[in-house]
């Protein structure tokens, strides 16, 4: 699942995309042309999840003889053709408070072994399998509470129960970081201001591959660099799988990149002589214009709704930076110029405090409409004498606002939706530019 939109599917040397199939209603109410797009009204689609609209196939093969491989795109449509029991419902208002329906969905038990293989299937030829969820194919209890009040309301959204071992998670460390500026007075870096483009699903997206890009190459050559800032701009109007200044999906930016690759800016300095003079050298072919790919992109723990507060930490510190989604509340908007140090992000949002499916293996869906980086962690005990843990987050409204940028928002109770979808996408040394970088 690509949040509530679509899904791919992955086999052997194919990838199958889609778009779960939606019709536009047209009445006085949902006018067929729409003029102002900030007016449109949700209640004027109808999504039919048995079908998808006209999907996208990306074929990747590799012939005995053959250097590199081959890439190729194609489509594809599907649909439900076989009646099979309801395992999942859409909750609307239930007014059934105190009750919980104890009808639950008997899937069959797999072993270990089964368990492995498709993680390794889903991964096929990858390096790093990153799926944390060892009871998804066990017995799923569904139930469910009043989402408009009574004793069950809950003050959160939904939390995913840590599957591994509590002394794997006692060995992380209470604070860590990637790069802020909290944590480094001399940070100077430029933070985007997406402004009136809701571009934030692609800068914190690509920002994530930029630095994870820098992370692997700092540990080759044993010093810091820093890389070109990639183009993303490019992205916004040429993208397939997602919808420019109309907003987009992490995920799928990761598919662009990994299909498509990313072209970088033109400014050279930053990098240091001897790997900036073979990329220039590189650039120069107008065959291979200086262009990035990811080499894997998915969801922490390996499925939208897995992820968890645990799951990212270890992601972070082996890997890199994440892109998560929130739902960003008016008081988000109104922090600029934040001279509180200790200032930590704490409202929640009404749209994030019901946890409706509390599966102990997911933590549910969440409304979210924005996207961040979290680039570390830590924890603060505030004059209370409370503890309270928070992530260090990136935005996309430039340097004023936050604290030049970056914020800390609270970890660990899924705050509006933070630790319910987080995405990796890792950079490629294989192919393209990365391939060159590799000197």
């Amino acid at each position: 699942m690509v949040y509530d939109e679509g899904f791919e599917i992955r086999l052997r040397g194919k990838r199958y995309f889609g778009f779960f199939k939606y019709d536009k209603k047209v009445s006085e109410e949902c006018p067929s042309i729409v003029e102002n797009i900030n007016k449109i009204n949700t209640e004027c689609y109808k999504t039919d999840p048995t079908k998808i609209r006209l999907g996208w196939i990306f074929y990747e093969r590799k012939q005995k003889n053959d250097k590199e491989k081959i890439y190729q795109w194609g489509c594809f449509y599907a649909e439900k053709i076989t009646k099979m029991p309801i395992s999942s419902f859409v909750i609307h208002n239930m007014n059934n408070s105190n009750k919980e329906d104890n009808n639950f969905v008997n899937n069959k038990e797999h072993t270990d072994t089964e368990t492995n293989f498709l993680g390794l299937m889903q991964k096929d030829n990858y390096n790093k399998i990153r799926m944390n969820h060892p009871g998804l194919f066990g017995s799923t209890k569904i139930s469910y509470i009043d989402r408009h009040g009574g004793k069950e309301r809950g003050i959160y959204g939904c939390k995913k129960r840590e599957s591994k071992k509590m002394e794997m998670n006692l060995v992380l460390p209470k604070e860590f970081s990637w790069g802020d500026p909290y944590n480094n007075k001399n940070f100077d870096e430029i933070v985007e201001d997406q402004k009136e483009c809701g571009s934030c699903y692609l800068i914190s997206s690509v920002y994530v591959l930029e630095k994870r890009f820098e992370i692997l190459l700092s540990k080759k050559y044993k010093k810091n660099i820093k890389m070109n800032k990639l183009f993303y701009e490019c992205i916004i109007n040429l993208s397939q799988y997602n919808q420019g200044c109309d907003g987009g999906f992490p995920f799928l930016v990761g598919k662009e990149i990994y299909e498509n690759g990313i072209h970088a800016t033109m400014n050279y300095g930053s990098l240091d002589n001897k790997i900036s003079s073979k990329i220039e050298k590189f650039s120069r072919n107008k065959k291979n214009k200086e262009i990035y790919y990811a080499s894997d992109y998915n969801y922490i723990s390996g499925c939208y709704e897995c992820s968890s507060e645990y799951d990212m930490m270890r992601e972070i510190l082996n890997n890199g930076p994440i892109v998560a989604a929130i739902y960003a509340t008016s008081s988000l908007l109104k922090i600029y110029k934040l001279n509180d140090y200790n200032f930590i992000y704490t409202t929640i949002s009404d749209e994030n405090k019901i946890c409706d499916v509390p599966n102990k293996e997911f933590n549910g869906w969440q409304q979210t409409n924005h996207a961040v980086v979290i680039v570390g962690w830590g924890e603060y005990i505030n004059k209370n004498n409370k503890l309270i843990k928070y992530w260090l987050i990136r935005n996309t409204w430039g340097n004023h606002w936050g604290y030049k940028g970056y914020l800390k928002y609270q970890r660990g109770i899924n705050l509006n939706g933070i630790e319910s979808q987080a995405v990796y996408i890792d950079p490629d040394f294989t192919r393209g530019s990365g391939k060159d970088l590799l000197v």
